[in-house]
């Protein structure tokens, strides 16, 4: 069950009962799950990026690949098929 919503200009935030934060990108209409992530820090983060920090800068706080996740929409399944270790 979700019990909040929350819409930035890149993703939305679902909330679970359980507190785990979930993210669909809007333009490509991924998904990808953030875990216990505070949403005033996520809401912090997008406003610090759109004024121009480095997304690195902006979430310290989330690894590589939500960073990812939030600048292209692109999952980590998705980077490794588009990018495989090892080509043949």
């Amino acid at each position: 069950m979700i019990d909040m919503l929350f819409a930035s200009y890149v993703i939305l935030l679902l909330v679970a009962t359980l507190g785990a934060l979930h993210a669909w990108h809007k333009n490509l209409g991924t998904d990808m799950a953030f875990g216990r992530v505070s949403i005033t820090d996520i809401l912090r983060g997008l406003e610090s990026w759109r004024s121009g920090y480095a997304i690195q800068d902006a979430f310290p706080f989330l690894d590589a690949e939500r960073r990812e996740f939030i600048m292209t929409g692109t999952t980590p399944e998705m980077w490794n098929i588009m990018f495989p270790e090892s080509i043949e």
